[in-house]
């Protein structure tokens, strides 16, 4: 169920900034997963230092596949501060019918270049330019620079081995933790 279903009071501008920052908070919810588990660790338990982010690989993968799920959910939602449509049939400004007005994503409550979409225009620029341009290029740049790990798992995978350190002590760790992002 949707959730301007369970709540129809909810504006769109919020559902719309809910959206574009749920992997921030998610990022954010990961980081401090992962410094609670260091302290704990550091605290009670007697781990060694090398120990001490044996974690770190599940929550890099995790969040790779959140990542993942969300990438077109998010493009689109973007794209949509980003669109301005006019209603069918077209509502005019002046009085000879030739300037249609235009409305964010279709939603009549938003004209464009008007109110909230003033604000969030440069917000789904942002976004867009983030979610969609800078992670999928970052995440290209990192496979590209790191080809021969890749490759080398990738032959391993292949060859059923390679799923512990002793069938994989050069790219195991690897494998751990960047594998989702060329996998499946």
């Amino acid at each position: 169920m949707a959730p301007e279903c369970l709540n129809p009071g909810i504006s769109y501008h919020l559902k719309w900034m809910f959206i574009e920052g749920l992997p921030l908070l998610l990022i954010t919810c990961f980081v401090l997963i992962h410094v609670l588990k260091v302290l704990y660790k550091v605290a009670c338990t007697s781990k060694r230092k090398s120990q001490l982010n044996a974690h770190l690989p599940t929550l890099v993968g995790t969040i790779i596949v959140v990542f993942r799920l969300l990438y077109l959910y998010l493009t689109k939602t973007s794209m949509d501060a980003l669109s301005c449509l006019a209603t069918t049939p077209p509502e005019f400004k002046d009085k000879e019918k030739t300037i249609a007005i235009l409305y964010m994503a279709g939603q009549i409550d938003y004209p464009c270049w008007q109110g909230w979409h003033l604000v969030l225009f440069p917000l789904g620029l942002c976004f867009l330019l983030l979610y969609s341009i800078v992670l999928p290029l970052a995440a290209l740049w990192h496979l590209r620079r790191n080809r021969d790990a890749v490759k080398t798992d990738q032959i391993l995978r292949c060859r059923g081995t390679g799923n512990d350190e002793l069938s994989n002590p050069r790219y195991y760790r690897w494998r751990k933790m960047w594998a989702k992002l060329y996998q499946h």
